[in-house]
């Protein structure tokens, strides 16, 4: 009997963070700081699909609610931090409190020239490429191809031992052979944000991305290869220091590292043009993404393929600069961007990949 009651005692004791979630949410886990969405409480299970799924689907929703989840592993990363080491496997932390993505792939590895394609990959990255360009050509249609830099290219110097270069990279290996085949319209933007990195913060210390002044050096050069374009002058621009919250302080759980950034300030800019926001109609079916419109007929028209360094920072230049503009994340494979063509009959297709994504990114 007494064997009973210890067995059962300890059930309820496991027990007690699965029932304090159900009936304490606000006690569990933030979103906002962990960047993604947290599991909600699974539906009681009705088909044989169902009851097999379940118990992983409880076991993470009770993860992600436990009580003062959020508390705790700031808690963690306070004391992991003080040895400059990551509560997360996505964030390195360099010198300086310099925080660096690991995310997705090797990034680490890549940027130093460690990790590389094959000899076979590369090809079939460039063929790929060439062929798309070719088919859009035949349609009267340019394709560019923009390449944004890592923060861990711009900003080596801050990596500790990983700051050891072996090269070539894979955007090394990339660009040679589209050298080799005289592929037009390739925009690589390392070297020039490298050297305007040497008198100015244009990457956040504890952000993944540039910020928007960054932005608008990446703008300059695209904006070179596109001369019907609109150019925005730097003078129009109406840069602003403000503090804010980097993506890797957050995915570290310290939401308190904040740090003083160049923010455009878009209405004092004067920067004309009408979005719609998220695009309906027959785009909605493809993917997500946005619309922009000028009242500048004569502009041209352009299709961008673009993930969040553009959706975030870089359309604020791209979008005044064109009659109207369709940005698409290009996340997923599978979005029919011949029927996109079809439908917006753009001028340009610009593909803009930052670099830890080219190995697994053509669309």
């Amino acid at each position: 009997m007494k064997y009973k009651i210890r067995v059962y005692t300890a059930l309820l004791i496991l027990a007690i963070p699965a029932i304090l979630s159900v009936a304490f949410p606000m006690l569990s886990g933030d979103s906002e700081i962990e960047l993604r969405k947290l599991q909600d409480s699974p539906n009681f299970p009705k088909t044989q699909d169902e009851f097999a799924s379940w118990p992983r689907q409880f076991d993470q929703f009770a993860s992600d609610r436990f009580p003062l989840r959020t508390d705790l592993i700031e808690i963690s990363s306070n004391i992991l931090c003080a040895f400059d080491t990551s509560i997360s496997p996505e964030v390195f932390i360099g010198s300086e409190g310099w925080l660096y993505l690991n995310k997705d792939s090797n990034v680490l590895s890549e940027s130093r020239g460690v990790a590389k394609l094959t000899p076979v990959e590369v090809a079939q990255w460039t063929e790929k490429y060439i062929q798309r360009k070719k088919e859009l050509r035949e349609r009267g249609v340019e394709m560019l191809l923009v390449i944004v830099p890592n923060k861990h290219t711009v900003y080596p110097q801050f990596m500790h031992e990983w700051n050891f270069a072996v090269r070539p990279t894979i955007t090394d290996q990339i660009v040679s052979q589209l050298d080799e085949h005289q592929t037009t319209g390739i925009i690589d933007l390392r070297s020039s944000l490298r050297e305007k990195a040497k008198t100015e913060l244009i990457y956040g210390r504890y952000n993944t991305h540039w910020n928007d002044r960054g932005a608008y050096f990446g703008y300059r050069e695209i904006i070179k290869n596109i001369p019907s374009a609109k150019k925005i002058p730097h003078e129009q621009l109406i840069f602003e220091k403000k503090q804010v919250t980097g993506d890797l302080s957050r995915l570290i759980s310290q939401p308190e590292w904040t740090e003083e950034s160049q923010v455009l300030n878009m209405e004092k800019s004067n920067l004309e043009f009408n979005t719609d926001g998220h695009i309906g109609g027959s785009y909605n079916k493809l993917t997500n993404g946005f619309v922009t419109e000028t009242t500048t007929p004569d502009l041209p028209s352009a299709l961008f393929l673009c993930d969040s360094f553009t959706g975030s920072y870089l359309y604020k230049y791209l979008a005044p600069s064109f009659h109207c503009a369709l940005f698409i994340h290009h996340q997923s494979m599978g979005i029919d961007h011949q029927k996109l063509v079809d439908e917006l009959q753009p001028n340009y297709v610009v593909y803009i990949i930052v670099e830890r994504l080219i190995p697994y990114r053509l669309y």
